[in-house]
């Protein structure tokens, strides 16, 4: 009678000092019927918080301009080895509208001022002439040309600067949903199959 009260002081008072070095704080049966972690060790479980989605941001209406300035306007061009910044310079006035050139960028990718465009387009949109100039420049540069609008300003500079453009892609998926041939069920045998269970439902009832 009297060892097992002996081992269970000795567990009283050696519980307390291990205890107190792994951090975690354990009761006797002499104490409160509690047991609780540390401040330091970490909860095992927390809460979540939803994650908000980023806004898209909406264009400004002096941006909405010069995209309908690209995506109306109809120009026609005819440049004979003109220099790339004259020919920016001729859109400028032509389209009415800012546009910014980043040539200190461009330099330093193997652009110039003096690089030659020849280019005769009639009677297309203003984007299509933007874009064909700039993928004439960049013809030969490992590093190519973009542009994008940023508060009314048309902003041209190596595309690694540049935002990526989103791209929708629509597939058409209206062949699939038309009801199979009898041709093809033939060759994949689903009508002989179809057929056969029916007829083996048939002699079974």
């Amino acid at each position: 009678m009297k060892q097992p009260l002996i081992l269970l002081l000795i567990l009283s008072l050696a519980l307390p000092a291990w205890a107190a070095s792994k951090k975690v704080r354990v009761t006797t049966p002499f104490q409160s019927p509690r047991v609780s972690l540390a401040k330091t060790v970490p909860p095992l479980l927390s809460r979540r918080v939803p994650s908000q989605r980023r806004a898209k941001p909406q264009r400004s209406a002096t941006t909405e301009s010069v995209y309908q300035v690209l995506e109306t306007q109809m120009l026609s061009v005819d440049y004979l080895e003109l220099p790339l910044n004259l020919v920016i310079a001729d859109l400028r006035d032509r389209l009415g509208i800012n546009i910014l050139v980043y040539w200190p960028s461009m330099i330093l990718a193997g652009y110039s001022q003096d690089d030659l465009i020849t280019l005769k387009l009639d009677d297309v949109r203003a984007e299509t002439i933007v874009d064909a100039i700039l993928n004439l420049a960049s013809a030969g540069q490992p590093q190519k040309l973009g542009f994008e609008v940023d508060r009314g300003i048309l902003a041209i500079n190596l595309k690694q600067y540049l935002p990526e453009k989103e791209t929708v892609v629509v597939y058409y998926v209206g062949d699939l949903m038309q009801k199979r041939s009898d041709a093809f069920d033939s060759d994949l045998g689903i009508g002989q199959s179809l057929g056969s269970s029916r007829q083996t439902n048939r002699d079974n009832n």
